[in-house]
């Protein structure tokens, strides 16, 4: 049941199922979902996190009709690339981002100090829910 919420959204994309599922989430609630945000390895055209590729999440973001934004980033370097790329979307009229975190504090912490650094609305769908 859609709840009336028409937010522009991005959703932080990692090709996994947490991603994908708070995806799903977000659209059931009338988000509309107008980017998919992937940071891959500074080692090369893959997640740090799934080592899933650049090829793969193109397709996977073609399939799904939803422009697909990525940067390279280290560990290190990460927090600033981030930024730059949610205030690119911010730019583009984007309003907030849905995060697929189930139950990690610091991460939810970081993703709401992200958020608020560049004027955007963090949305965790999953927050709560049980693993499975």
């Amino acid at each position: 049941m859609k709840n009336g919420n028409s937010k522009r959204v991005f959703v932080s994309f990692s090709g996994g199922k947490d991603s994908h599922l708070s995806l799903f989430k977000a659209k059931q609630v009338g988000f509309q979902v107008e980017a998919l945000l992937t940071m891959l390895s500074d080692q090369g055209d893959f997640t740090a996190g799934h080592r899933l590729s650049l090829p793969f999440l193109r397709r996977q973001a073609e399939a799904m009709g939803i422009p697909l934004f990525y940067e390279h980033a280290s560990w290190g370097d990460y927090e600033k690339h981030f930024l730059r790329m949610l205030s690119r979307l911010r730019e583009m009229g984007i309003e907030g981002g849905i995060f697929g975190d189930i139950d990690l504090w610091p991460h939810r912490e970081w993703v709401e100090k992200v958020c608020a650094e560049t004027g955007l609305t963090p949305y965790l769908p999953l927050w709560g829910k049980e693993r499975l």
